[in-house]
């Protein structure tokens, strides 16, 4: 009778300890894919403000008004945005590391690109063995 008992509360030992584990996974990977998701959200809502855009290297340059701003990869895994001041500056160049960071943990395969007017923005995160994808598209309204 004892061996039963302890062979049951080992079980059940077992089960909790798997039970938590999984739900600490999953809180995890749904936090990576809410920050992804929010950056993607932020990029996507800004660029719809924009009147004029453009996309090379991995760098999205808009402007909103008479103040451009461009969202670039820094490193291929951190997504940043920075202000470049007045219309004249649209085309300056982006010191690396500059800027507010919007998301970061991001992989190689995360991407800026553009079809026509329409960007197209592609974040692709990790969390331990699992890639998170989320993908956007945003055309400028005011063009």
């Amino acid at each position: 009778m004892l061996i039963l008992i302890s062979i049951l509360a080992s079980a059940i030992v077992f089960l909790y300890v798997v039970i938590l584990k999984s739900w600490d996974q999953f809180g995890r990977r749904s936090d990576v894919r809410a920050k992804i998701q929010f950056a993607l959200e932020q990029t996507v809502r800004d660029v719809r403000n924009a009147n004029q855009m453009s996309i090379a290297s991995n760098q999205l340059r808009f402007k909103v008004g008479s103040t451009s701003y461009a969202y670039y990869l820094n490193n291929s895994i951190e997504l940043r945005k920075v202000t470049l001041g007045d219309a004249s500056h649209f085309n300056d160049a982006i010191a690396s590391g500059s800027g507010d960071l919007v998301a970061s943990g991001l992989t190689n395969a995360t991407t800026l690109t553009s079809s026509g007017n329409i960007a197209q923005i592609n974040l692709v995160g990790l969390d331990s063995n699992e890639t998170l994808r989320v993908r956007g598209y945003a055309r400028p309204r005011n063009v």
